[in-house]
């Protein structure tokens, strides 16, 4: 049990150290951008919009620098490498989600293992709090990388962006391609390597600390059949349970904003 939390935490050592290096150059950039772009937004013309006596809107310019240039579209804000690097570890160990989804799968998971023979209750619970770490790690993993680490690196923005769109099928749609399509720092959709990559990254390093789960024994207890979760396969299937894992919170979490809704029908007197 020591070795492999020993492994565990070396494995989040090497990938939180190593990954994040980069982000400190990143920031520091980012930082000297924008005292750059601060300097020359002082020189930026101000439109005001004024009202004209038989009610219509008319547009002045009026500039508070020398230049009477024409105003430029305001750029669209985006989180700081920091930023980007805190909201990951916000979302892999402050949030509820961080904890009840490793337990809910720590629980099926040995609801579904055939002991060995004279396994006491508290054996089985040590097994279940094992289970219980290993999901924590793996999830923990996915969401530090794939929030935080990977959207720093890939220039992309890891919080959710509702659709703004009318109607419940296309709302669903567009919630589920989160999951495949982000936007980058620049605005732009574009693939969501951020995420995909933090999930291929969190279950190819599952295969450290992973343990195969029993199917069937005999009579005598012996092994009859595994329950593969160490492999090629087994990576490939967590990869995609959870992207698809991650479409549907998209839609019911975000999108529709389901807690946030049942929050307010509580309140309610």
């Amino acid at each position: 049990m020591i070795n492999r939390i020993s492994r565990v935490a070396l494995v989040l050592l090497i990938s939180g150290v190593g990954l994040c290096i980069p982000i400190l150059g990143q920031d520091a950039e980012t930082s000297s951008s924008r005292e750059r772009n601060a300097d020359k937004s002082q020189e930026q013309p101000v439109a005001v919009r004024l009202e004209n006596p038989d009610g219509s809107n008319s547009r002045q310019t009026g500039t508070t620098g020398p230049s009477p240039a024409p105003q430029s579209s305001p750029a669209k804000v985006s989180l700081t490498p920091r930023q980007k690097l805190r909201y990951g570890l916000h979302e892999a160990f402050l949030t509820p989600g961080a904890y009840l989804g490793p337990a809910v799968n720590a629980y099926f998971t040995e609801r579904f293992d055939v002991k060995a023979l004279g396994k006491t209750g508290e054996d089985k619970f040590a097994d279940g709090l094992s289970r219980f770490g290993r999901a924590f790690t793996t999830r923990a993993t996915a969401e530090l990388l794939g929030s935080g680490v990977y959207p720093a690196l890939f220039k992309q923005n890891p919080i959710y962006q509702r659709s703004g769109k009318h109607g419940f099928t296309r709302r669903v749609v567009y919630g589920a391609s989160r999951a495949l399509i982000t936007s980058g720092d620049n605005g732009e959709s574009q693939p969501n390597f951020s995420r995909l990559l933090g999930n291929l990254t969190s279950s190819s390093l599952a295969n450290l600390y992973e343990r195969d789960t029993v199917e069937r024994r005999d009579a005598r207890g012996r092994v009859l059949k595994f329950n593969r979760r160490v492999g090629v396969s087994p990576t490939l299937q967590s990869f995609g349970i959870s992207t698809a894992l991650d479409a549907l919170t998209y839609v019911v979490f975000d999108e529709f904003a389901v807690l946030r809704k049942l929050r307010k029908i509580l309140k309610r007197p």
